[in-house]
């Protein structure tokens, strides 16, 4: 058999180390989860690479594919759970990349929950992404260290605050301060996306990142509507305005107060994107923070869910 050049290995011109060269858009059978009781199979979109060091010309792209479908192959045959792919993944790499220090694996995958219309009762399906996101370390003795983390990504509504008080503040003047205080009056309001990622620790599950995100806009979103549950649905986001800064804080808040046993250093990381309807920009937050952080700030609270939270004496 004729010598196969290893043009990969070869020493680059320009000896520079690359944080992290990887492969994009990989798409795979990832293995099946249970969503009330019924098993779905998930395709994920997957984004795996690792890091270059300065005497390595280029990755073996081949050991990186390699190493996504092995670890899927195991989540498939139920070796280990779908939870874990992206961890399995990071680990598999640097098995096989062995001039590797540092590998790093994304992915996302869509599924689907039912809920009920809030008047009507309808039975409606709605799409939400389940985040995976895995880092692992090559140390000196050749161990492999990583820490991964779980998500879900959601889309929600908002109602601006700010337009209502100065639709009030209007309406007021007009009328000599006869608006009701409870009159939903009106306001714009936006399609809002919504994501959290958390490292994962004990006890950690997949729909408390659904509900926190959730409770944490204006309303919820639904695919079904009858006219009745459209009402209903306008007049409880208007009655709970909240900017895309006011949603970002509740999210991470309501995290930690559902989970009071995380330990101070999980990293969470929170994002919010608004499609602006008087608009043509849109608006985002994020937050990155330790979970310690969020309890110096909850004090007391810590353990206090929902409507009960109250954050220096305002309601969360």
């Amino acid at each position: 058999m004729n010598h196969i050049p290893d043009v990969q290995s070869e020493k680059p011109r320009i000896p520079i180390p690359i944080s992290k060269v990887f492969l994009s858009d990989i798409n795979l059978p990832g293995g099946e989860i249970i969503l009330n009781g019924v098993k779905i199979t998930l395709n994920p979109e997957i984004r795996a690479g690792v890091d270059l060091p300065p005497n390595q010309r280029g990755v073996h792209a081949s050991r990186i594919y390699e190493a996504v479908k092995h670890s899927i192959d195991l989540v498939n045959k139920q070796l280990r759970g779908f939870e874990d792919l992206a961890s399995i993944i990071a680990e598999e790499l640097l098995k096989k990349n062995t001039y590797s220090k540092y590998s790093y694996v994304s992915l996302k995958a869509t599924t689907y929950y039912s809920q009920r219309t809030p008047v009507t009762n309808f039975e409606t399906i709605e799409r939400i992404r389940i985040l995976e996101k895995a880092e692992a370390i090559r140390g000196l003795g050749n161990e492999i260290k990583t820490r991964s983390y779980l998500g879900v990504a959601i889309i929600g509504m908002t109602a601006c605050p700010c337009a209502k008080e100065v639709i009030r503040s209007i309406f007021n003047r007009l009328t000599g301060n006869k608006i009701d205080e409870d009159l939903p009056l009106g306001t714009h309001m936006q399609r809002t996306y919504g994501s959290v990622i958390v490292e994962k620790f004990n006890g950690l599950m997949l729909f408390d990142l659904v509900d926190v995100l959730s409770s944490s806009m204006s309303n919820r979103t639904f695919e079904l509507l009858k006219r009745e549950d459209e009402a209903r649905v306008v007049i409880d986001a208007i009655d709970n305005p909240k900017f895309v800064e006011d949603v970002v804080r509740e999210m991470v808040i309501k995290l930690v107060a559902k989970y009071p046993h995380m330990p101070d250093d999980i990293k969470i990381e929170a994002r919010v994107k608004a499609m602006e309807s008087i608009h043509s920009h849109n608006l985002a937050a994020a937050i990155t923070i330790k979970a310690g952080e969020v309890k110096s700030i909850l004090g007391e609270n810590i353990g206090v869910e929902g409507e009960n939270l109250r954050i220096r004496g305002k309601r969360a």
